[in-house]
């Protein structure tokens, strides 16, 4: 997907359209969250011909329901999708002699061989935005799976947590498009830093939830805050930094190593987060959402750390680049 975008965009539109472009998986999230938790709580008796009685609604239905809407997405993408506007018989719009990146040396031929992919993998400004973005992934994941058993813990109904919950979505939208117009209006492509301010507002957010968060309502709020901070460097990360950093040929490239890196962050946040309420009694759960929190206000400093020291990397590149 992001190396379908980059061959669609010129440089000095890039954040703000795939700011915009990124709401998408937010709302699919939302969407996810509506039509599961409505499903969950909704029960159908439909009678065909008298001879057999179905039942709509339910967790199962919470499944087939959403898996019939992806795959409608899919079908959508496999007939229509098109790589670059060469496909669709127009001149392209990224030209091949852009300088559309100058922080990692890269080819930029049409074809990257895999010494060249090595390259680019093994660098040290991807593998440390693949370090930042396993934070940013162990926060969001941990946010998406378990804020609404959380809210439920503290009070709300199934269904009511689940819509509260999209708090954290709804906010992180406004994040990403936000984002998005700043990194071309007010950063000019500088996406560390502005990950970096991003990285200092999702640490308020954090103290924010541990401090002020004791009702429900309180909480989904302040995680809120942590949404609207959250999602924007996630964007940046696998959308145009992946982009800016080498040059739209090897946005694949960079994007795949910094989504790989990053998607270990859900699979350890799984584990830790459910040893870590994984008790029986309502106040050993509480005690583990308390240090759940602690957790991923520390991941929230590592990250900003992250942004910080490549965003100070990055612009003494520049600057040496330009004198």
């Amino acid at each position: 997907s992001v190396g379908g975008v980059a061959h669609w965009l010129r440089q000095k539109e890039r954040g703000t359209i795939m700011g915009v472009w990124s709401t998408s998986y937010l709302i699919g999230n939302m969407l996810v969250k509506s039509l599961g938790g409505f499903l969950l709580g909704a029960q159908w008796h439909v009678s065909l011909f008298g001879y057999a009685d179905i039942t709509f609604g339910g967790w199962r239905w919470s499944f087939w329901g959403c898996t019939l809407i992806a795959f409608v997405i899919w079908w959508v993408i496999y007939f229509w999708q098109r790589t670059k506007p060469q496909d669709v018989g127009l001149e392209p719009i990224v030209g091949t002699l852009e300088k559309t990146g100058t922080s990692v040396d890269a080819s930029n031929n049409e074809r990257v061989s895999f010494a060249e992919y090595l390259q680019v993998a093994l660098n040290p400004i991807v593998l440390s935005m693949g370090l930042a973005y396993f934070c940013i992934k162990f926060m969001r994941y941990s946010l998406d799976l378990w804020l609404p058993a959380f809210l439920q813990i503290q009070g709300f109904s199934a269904e009511k947590a689940s819509y509260f919950s999209q708090i954290f979505d709804i906010a992180g939208l406004a994040g990403v498009i936000l984002a998005g117009w700043a990194l071309d209006r007010v950063f000019r492509g500088q996406w560390a830093k502005l990950c970096f301010v991003m990285g200092i507002g999702m640490v308020v957010g954090y103290v924010a939830v541990i401090q002020l968060g004791t009702t429900p309502a309180a909480l989904a709020i302040w995680f809120g805050l942590v949404g609207f901070m959250l999602y924007g460097p996630d964007t940046l990360l696998c959308g145009a930094a992946s982009v800016e950093v080498a040059g739209n040929n090897n946005a694949v490239a960079v994007a795949g190593v910094v989504n790989g890196l990053g998607s270990i962050g859900p699979i350890f946040q799984t584990e830790i987060i459910g040893w870590l309420v994984g008790g029986t009694e309502p106040e050993a759960i509480r005690a583990g959402m308390r240090t759940t929190n602690f957790l991923t206000l520390g991941m929230s400093v590592a990250f900003t750390v992250l942004m910080g020291i490549l965003a100070w990397h990055l612009s003494r590149r520049r600057r040496a680049l330009a004198g």
